[in-house]
C-alpha cells in the first residue's frame, strides 16, 4: 500500500506539470552561461613613411659651410710640412637610387708644402703652393631595427679631379698620399654626420606611433546608419627601403583587423597597446579582409514568432499527434538557441499519460545555408530538463522526428537583403577621405558569410568582404 500510494503520488504530479498547472516560459539564467564570438580575420595596409632627402640636403648644406678645415702650420700634426685649407666648392647633393643613398660633396683643396730635403749634397728648402679639387662620395644603405630605428652607415670614396704635377728637384708630390689621411678625416666627419642627422629628422618611431594611434581610433563611415570604420592595428612589419631621386619611401605596414560596426560607435582600442617591435622581411599585400556582420536581433525572431503564432496559436499536425503552440520565444543559451513553447497537445490514439499541456525547452544550433542566405536551426533536440519530463509522460513527443522537423522550418531569416548592404557599405568603407589625414582606395569584390554565433542580443553571422585595399596618410 505504501508503495502504491508514492507511485500514484508520482503520477499525479507528472500529470500536474502538463496538465493543471499552466508555468510561464522561463529565460535561462545569463550569469551562468557563456558567449564567445570568432577570430576577427587580419589585413595588411600599407603605411608608407617617405623622407625628402632635399630637406636633408638643406640641413647638410646648414651645417657644413665655407671653410671645413684649415692647418697654419707647417710643423703641427707631426711636423707634416704642410698648410691646408679645405672648403666646399659647390653645395653638396643627396640622391638615392634602389635601396641606397648617395651624397657628393665637391671640395677646394688649397695650401702650400714645404720641401725640407738635401739632395745630392743641396739642401733644398722650399715651399709649393697648390689648388686642387676632389670630391667625397658617400654611399649608404639605410636599415630599420626592431625598435624602429633607423640606421646609416655610410661607405666613402675620394675622387680627385684637375690633380696638379709638381716636382721639386727629383721628388715629385703625390696629393692623393700626400692628403689622404686629413681627406679621410674629413669624409669621417661628413659620414657620421650624415649617419646621425638624416635618422634624426625621419624620427620613423615617432611617425609609425603617430600612425598607429591615429588609426585606432574609429572612423565615422555613415552618419545616416550610424556606421563607422574601426582599424585595429596588430602587428607592424617592414618591406625593403626603397631610393628614388630625392625620396626615401620606408614601406611599413600594419596587419590589422578592419571591420564595419553599425548602429553604435565602437570603443577605441586601448592606449596601453603601443607600438610593437618591427618585423623585417614581409611583403604585405593591398587585399583586404573587411570583418562585416549580419544578424538577426533575438527582438526580431520573437516578434516573427509572436506573429506566426498570432492569437490563436499555431497548429503542428501529423498522422499521430495534434499541437496547438499556444506561445514561443527565443532566448541566446551560449552556442545554442534556446526555444520555449507552450503547449496543448494531444496524440490521436488514446492513452494514459499522452497528452501534454505545458511548457517545453529545445536547443538548437544556427547554421548559415550560403544557397538560400538564411540563418538556420538545425538539429533541434529537447533539453536535458526537459528530456526527463518528457520521458516520464510524453515520450510520444520525445521521439517526434516530425515535430522537430516542423519547428525546424520556422525559424529561418533571411539575410539577403543584408549582405547585399553590407557590400554596399564595404564599397563606401574602402573609398572614403576621413577628415585631413587618411585617404581608403579599394573595392570588395566578394562577401564571404563565414561562422554563425550567438550573442546576448542576436544571432550573428560573421561576414568577410575580401578584395583590395590602399591607403594614404597625410601630413605625417
Amino acid at each position: 500500500m505504501k508503495f502504491s500510494s508514492l507511485f500514484m503520488i508520482s503520477i499525479a504530479s507528472i500529470l500536474a506539470w502538463f496538465g493543471c498547472k499552466t508555468p510561464q516560459i522561463e529565460a535561462p539564467d545569463q550569469s551562468k552561461i557563456t558567449y564567445s564570438a570568432p577570430p576577427r580575420l587580419v589585413s595588411g595596409i600599407a603605411a608608407p613613411v617617405r623622407v625628402n632627402l632635399k630637406e636633408v640636403g638643406q640641413s647638410l648644406n646648414s651645417k657644413f659651410k665655407g671653410m671645413l678645415f684649415q692647418d697654419l702650420s707647417f710643423d703641427d700634426n707631426g711636423k707634416d710640412q704642410l698648410k691646408l685649407n679645405i672648403s666646399k666648392r659647390n653645395d653638396f647633393q643627396i640622391s638615392g637610387s634602389g635601396n641606397s643613398i648617395s651624397i657628393t660633396a665637391p671640395l677646394q683643396i688649397s695650401g702650400v708644402y714645404r720641401l725640407q730635403q738635401r739632395i745630392l749634397g743641396i739642401d733644398i728648402n722650399k715651399e709649393q703652393p697648390f689648388n686642387l679639387s676632389a670630391t667625397i662620395i658617400l654611399n649608404s644603405i639605410p636599415s630599420v631595427d626592431q625598435s624602429w630605428n633607423l640606421n646609416l652607415k655610410s661607405k666613402t670614396q675620394v675622387r680627385w679631379e684637375d690633380l696638379p704635377t709638381l716636382e721639386i728637384g727629383n721628388f715629385k708630390l703625390d696629393f692623393p698620399s700626400l692628403f689622404a689621411s686629413i681627406i679621410q678625416n674629413q669624409s669621417d666627419k661628413i659620414s657620421q654626420f650624415i649617419d646621425k642627422e638624416i635618422p634624426k629628422q625621419v624620427n620613423l618611431r615617432a611617425q609609425a606611433q603617430k600612425n598607429w594611434d591615429y588609426l585606432k581610433a574609429p572612423l565615422l563611415l555613415d552618419e545616416k546608419t550610424n556606421s563607422w570604420l574601426k582599424i585595429s592595428p596588430r602587428q607592424a612589419y617592414l618591406s625593403p627601403i626603397q631610393v628614388s631621386d630625392s625620396m626615401l619611401s620606408i614601406q611599413t605596414g600594419l596587419s590589422s583587423v578592419i571591420e564595419v560596426v553599425s548602429g553604435k560607435k565602437p570603443d577605441s582600442e586601448s592606449p596601453t597597446v603601443s607600438l610593437p617591435e618591427l618585423k623585417t622581411g614581409n611583403n604585405l599585400k593591398e587585399e583586404v579582409n573587411l570583418n562585416l556582420m549580419a544578424e538577426v536581433p533575438f527582438s526580431q525572431i520573437n516578434e516573427q514568432l509572436k506573429n506566426k503564432i498570432g492569437a490563436s496559436g499555431y497548429m503542428l499536425e501529423s498522422s499521430d499527434y495534434k499541437i496547438i503552440i499556444r506561445e514561443a520565444q527565443a532566448f541566446p543559451y551560449g552556442e545554442k538557441l534556446l526555444l520555449g513553447l507552450k503547449l496543448d497537445g494531444k496524440v490521436k490514439k488514446s492513452g494514459l499519460g499522452k497528452n501534454i499541456n505545458g511548457v517545453v525547452y529545445l536547443e538548437g544550433k544556427p547554421v548559415f545555408n550560403s544557397s538560400t542566405k538564411e540563418i538556420e536551426v538545425q538539429a533541434f533536440d529537447f533539453n536535458l530538463k526537459t528530456r526527463d519530463l518528457l520521458v516520464k509522460s510524453a515520450s510520444w513527443l520525445l521521439n517526434s522526428k516530425s515535430f522537430k522537423s516542423n519547428l525546424e522550418q520556422q525559424m529561418r531569416f533571411n539575410l539577403s537583403k543584408q549582405l547585399d548592404d553590407a557590400k554596399l557599405l564595404a564599397n563606401q568603407a574602402l573609398n572614403k577621405s576621413y577628415g585631413q589625414n587618411l585617404v581608403l582606395n579599394g573595392s570588395v569584390e566578394r562577401i564571404e558569410p563565414g561562422t554563425v554565433f550567438i550573442t546576448p542580443d542576436a544571432v550573428k553571422v560573421q561576414v568577410t568582404g575580401r578584395g583590395k585595399i590602399g591607403i594614404l596618410l597625410r601630413n605625417f
